[in-house]
């Protein structure tokens, strides 16, 4: 490789492989030297965690017939985005810093709720409490948020012939919404939630995070519903991002002129992958994933961040969910996720089966 990752992702948003538009809006590596030292220290914490991770697993997997030299970074940019590109030798996921502090702001807001420490099982939180909660909903909601970028790699999304180093955005208006049909792209977001739910479960529940998971939540490794904790304060997260970054407004009869599906959309299909992932691996809690928890935590969700928040779209969106058209778009996307999947088959990537560490039993991400 002719640089290093850190280098080459700076120099992806300033080359010609990104617009002029884009090249404004993303302006280079976030320099965390530039931050306080608090917020700096955290941020590389997780920096390094997550390019941990790739390091151990990228020998695993294979990326049409190598293995991907995956790398974590910052993106200085005022735009609540994430990104994944590809460019030179790299296979990159980046989080702008104002999705970063979204993602604080969030996180903050739910940890000082009674509401949401009702539902997590806890008492009314005090200050050490609160910090314990921050900590892991910040933690989840991140991982998740990188996990599903990385899905979008793994799926095959990054490796379109036309452009091979096109940045792929989570994030995009919405305002001026066509009648030109986008349920393709819909569908790959939702299969790169899919993959952000096995990931981050993966690592949650049958990893050795679990065990500070639990501590966080204070909550003992023999405490009976252990999983059953966990698994909210999971689902907590993700629904408040989702919750947190929906439009202003909800039209139903434009929701296929949306590169993304709204978020209580893609809320229903993470709930959808909870459950099937319960069911290959702990069959025993899945009594907990019901429609009753589901609408507790997006109630604990709503109560918590409406100080900074609308619920208005979001409910808008539930009604159009339990509609004969809401049940018939429902039906579309899931058949357009296998649809996908199936063109982008020979793009996608695969466990390396000739490693040892493949031969555990363990399976690609669905």
């Amino acid at each position: 490789m002719s640089a290093p990752p850190e280098v080459v992702f700076d120099r992806y948003f300033r080359s010609n492989a990104i617009s002029a538009e884009q090249r404004r809006i993303y302006q280079g590596k976030l320099d965390l030297d530039q931050l306080q030292p608090g917020e700096a220290g955290i941020l590389e914490d997780f920096r390094k965690s997550i390019n941990s991770m790739y390091d151990r697993q990228r020998s695993r997997v294979l990326a049409h017939g190598r293995h991907p030299n995956l790398h974590f970074d910052y993106v200085r940019s005022v735009d609540v985005n994430a990104l994944a590109f590809r460019y030179e030798d790299y296979e990159f996921v980046g989080l702008t810093k104002a999705l970063v502090d979204c993602v604080g702001s969030t996180c903050e807001a739910l940890a000082g709720s009674p509401v949401a420490f009702h539902t997590l099982g806890l008492d009314a939180p005090d200050l050490q409490n609160r910090r314990q909660v921050l900590t892991l909903l910040f933690a989840l909601q991140m991982q998740f948020i990188g996990c599903h970028e990385l899905g979008h790699h793994f799926h095959g999304h990054c490796s379109e012939p036309d452009n091979p180093s096109a940045l792929w955005e989570e994030f995009k208006s919405d305002v001026l919404l066509t009648t030109e049909d986008k349920i393709d792209f819909q569908a790959r977001e939702v299969d790169a939630d899919g993959f952000g739910v096995e990931m981050v479960l993966r690592n949650l529940i049958a990893g050795q995070p679990r065990a500070m998971a639990l501590e966080l939540l204070s909550r003992s490794a023999g405490y009976v519903a252990c999983d059953d904790a966990v698994l909210t304060a999971f689902l907590l997260s993700v629904g408040a991002f989702f919750f947190r970054i929906q439009p202003a407004f909800f039209k139903q009869e434009k929701i296929r002129g949306r590169e993304h599906p709204p978020g209580a959309i893609r809320m229903h299909f993470v709930m959808q992958n909870t459950k099937e992932w319960l069911e290959r691996n702990r069959a025993n809690s899945l009594t907990w994933a019901t429609l009753d928890s589901y609408q507790r935590i997006m109630q604990a969700v709503a109560a918590s961040l409406e100080p900074i928040k609308e619920r208005t779209a979001w409910d808008a969106q539930t009604e159009f969910l339990i509609s004969d058209a809401g049940r018939a778009y429902l039906d579309l996307l899931r058949n357009q996720v296998a649809l996908e999947r199936e063109k982008l088959n020979g793009k996608r990537w695969e466990l390396d089966e000739s490693n040892e560490e493949s031969r555990d039993g363990s399976r690609a991400p669905a």
